[in-house]
């Protein structure tokens, strides 16, 4: 009997989460960027039920897959009692291996994609470039010019909203009824009914209201001086990878608020012209038109505004 290789080594990889005495996740949170995917995972990290690791983003299915198994599980050593299990990361929805390795190892977990109209994510990865340095004072006030000059250094600025064409590996590999597509227009109109669908996408209790849920969790700034948020962004980076329950404690003790009114400008003079958008609407219509087939939601908000 000819066995195939993909199924040998699914076998091998479930027979080592078994010997490995540690409880693997049973929901995954797949992004995108900028999509208040870090808002989800904070409201739902202090329900008594849900266990979501620290840090957020442990990027092993992309970044650090090459750690191994028990590397990756030993995020999870200390769960109690909680049903729900999980991480979020934003590289796996982009990512063209990150959803077969969560298949071959995970099986059939519960999958949470958070999606943003394409042209506002945009506008918010561009500001996040801003404020971290890797785009300097040039590029404060876009034009044609430098948009191309953007998108050509950082094509992921404009490629991370081409949700459909990340998506439908999912859709393949999954079940359907083990998707959930949340929608930011949606978290903004009624956050709390978002947290109770996720909830009950969950299985666990759906009475529950998270400290944070009309709380804007890690929102951007324009700082006064680059060179502070240049540095607070590596110590961060620094620390996540290290030392994550540093961050934890920063957020508990709400540092990073004080540091955002410290070294935020006032004002606001990033904005984006009337014309940019247009075409950045135009660029996105397509994959748009084929997400709303592949996910059944209607996107209207999302399409071109023909009154621009």
């Amino acid at each position: 009997m000819k066995i195939e290789k993909n199924q040998c080594r699914t076998d091998t990889i479930t027979t080592t989460i078994q010997k490995i005495d540690l409880k693997k996740p049973n929901f995954i949170g797949v992004g995108g960027h900028k999509c208040a995917t870090t808002w989800i995972s904070e409201c739902l990290r202090y329900h008594p039920q849900i266990f979501v690791s620290n840090p957020k983003e442990i990027r092993f299915f992309t970044t650090y897959f090459h750690k191994g198994l028990a590397w990756y599980l030993n995020h999870f050593k200390n769960i109690k009692n909680q049903r729900a299990v999980g991480e979020f990361s934003v590289s796996y929805l982009t990512d063209d291996d990150a959803p077969k390795r969560i298949k071959d190892m995970l099986g059939n977990v519960k999958i949470i994609i958070c999606l943003r109209n394409p042209v506002d994510r945009f506008i918010s990865h561009y500001k996040q470039y801003l404020r971290s340095g890797r785009l300097n004072k040039k590029y404060e006030h876009l034009n044609e010019k430098i948009i191309k000059e953007i998108i050509t250094k950082y094509p992921e600025m404009i490629s991370n909203g081409l949700y459909c064409e990340h998506l439908r590996t999912y859709f393949d590999l999954f079940n359907n009824d083990d998707i959930m597509i949340v929608i930011k227009d949606e978290i903004d109109e009624n956050p709390q009914k978002i947290i109770k669908d996720l909830c009950k996408f969950l299985n666990v209790s759906t009475d529950y209201l998270p400290k944070v849920l009309n709380k804007q969790v890690s929102p951007g700034i324009i700082p006064r001086i680059y060179l502070i948020e240049f540095l607070r962004v590596r110590i961060y980076i620094y620390l996540h990878n290290r030392i994550p329950i540093i961050i934890s404690w920063i957020r508990k003790f709400r540092i990073a608020e004080l540091y955002r009114k410290l070294n935020n400008q006032k004002s606001n003079n990033n904005s984006i012209n009337t014309n940019i958008k247009k075409e950045l609407y135009k660029y996105y219509e397509l994959d748009i038109e084929n997400l709303e087939k592949l996910i059944k939601i209607k996107l209207d908000s999302w399409k071109i505004k023909r009154d621009f």
